[in-house]
């Protein structure tokens, strides 16, 4: 049908959901994605909405069912800064750093991780004291 000025929208609401379930799951070439993609990017979303979808998010974790699914999709799965180097934010640049003003332990960890844990003694140079106590000097 033809459009008809002064008659509005023809649609339904439930025609619009229904078109919805269709492409749901649907199998979509590349470069339909990338229309998507650039159609899609840099929208905003209005506070109610953004409320919604929080509640709908939160509703949807209380369900045990659900919250099992998702942990056994993760399992096994490594952190993405697991054993990795982070010089942005160690030393000096960390947010929580003391400088000066570090205590006895947070001292004694730093040297611990630093310059290993000590089997000599500095003092006698006897070796293979890992059994006893031995403190580094700092």
């Amino acid at each position: 049908m033809p459009f008809q000025k002064g008659h509005g929208n023809l649609r339904t609401k439930e025609s619009y959901i229904k078109q919805g379930q269709r492409m749901r799951g649907r199998i979509v070439s590349e470069e339909t994605r990338k229309k998507l993609s650039i159609r899609l990017k840099g929208r905003k979303f209005s506070e109610e909405f953004k409320r919604r979808d929080s509640l709908a998010i939160k509703k949807l974790w209380k369900n045990k069912e659900y919250r099992q699914k998702m942990v056994d999709a993760h399992k096994g799965q490594i952190g993405w800064f697991k054993g990795k180097k982070r010089p942005e934010i160690s030393g000096e640049s960390h947010p929580n750093w003391m400088g000066d003003e570090v205590g006895y332990t947070g001292l004694h960890i730093w040297v611990r991780k630093n310059l290993g844990k000590p089997d000599k003694c500095e003092h006698c140079g006897s070796n293979g004291l890992n059994k006893q106590k031995i403190h580094l000097s700092n």
